[in-house]
């Protein structure tokens, strides 16, 4: 796995630690957060798939599912099928 990979599933993971813990407390920190991520993301893997990540911004879903971590995973899968 390249670095910017590593990166970008490590800060997912953190971020929907955080937003699982803490975002739910004051809905603005957690959407902020979502949005910080969804760039971070965008910067590190290059890939539009990240943009799943704003699930995040649904109600009730967002709160529930990992959206970084599993778009930052598919991004990651999906660049290696394209080789």
């Amino acid at each position: 796995m390249k670095l910017s990979e590593i990166l970008a599933v490590a800060t997912s993971l953190l971020s929907d630690t955080f937003i699982e813990l803490f975002g739910g407390v004051i809905p603005v920190v957690g959407d902020l957060a979502d949005g910080v991520q969804i760039a971070i993301n965008l910067l590190l893997l290059k890939d539009p798939a990240v943009l799943v990540g704003a699930g995040e911004f649904i109600p009730i879903v967002g709160d529930i599912l990992p959206c970084h971590t599993a778009s930052a995973v598919w991004a990651i899968l999906r660049k290696r099928r394209k080789g």
